[in-house]
């Protein structure tokens, strides 16, 4: 099993009809872990960008990051027959018997 949360959708075309694209990524966070010791002027630039960046994503300027795990390009009526995922929902993909199945994590909020 493989825990992911829907990062963007977009509008689209997938065989001549209307669609959607789901990106999905994984739910686990990307840990970037640099060697102790004195400050040098790489590392000051490092923690000034590194601050700069979660600023941007805080106000939503820029996507935060995602290990891109997959892209799914569906028709509206796949896209409903999926529960119609909004971002940031999260689903757990299990893979048995050559067979992928996407299941609503519970205590998600459901649109009407």
């Amino acid at each position: 099993m493989v825990r992911v949360k829907v990062s963007s959708l977009a509008s689209t075309e997938v065989d001549g009809e209307t669609g959607i694209r789901v990106d999905l990524v994984s739910t686990t966070p990307r840990v970037i872990s640099t060697p102790g010791g004195a400050q040098d002027d790489l590392s000051v630039a490092q923690n000034v960008i590194q601050g700069l960046v979660t600023g941007l994503q805080q106000v939503g300027l820029m996507p935060k990051p995602g290990q891109p795990r997959m892209i799914l390009f569906l028709t509206s009526k796949e896209y409903s027959s999926l529960g119609e995922p909004q971002i940031n929902d999260i689903i757990d993909l299990v893979f048995e018997n050559s067979k992928i199945t996407f299941k609503k994590v519970a205590g998600m909020a459901t649109s009407s």
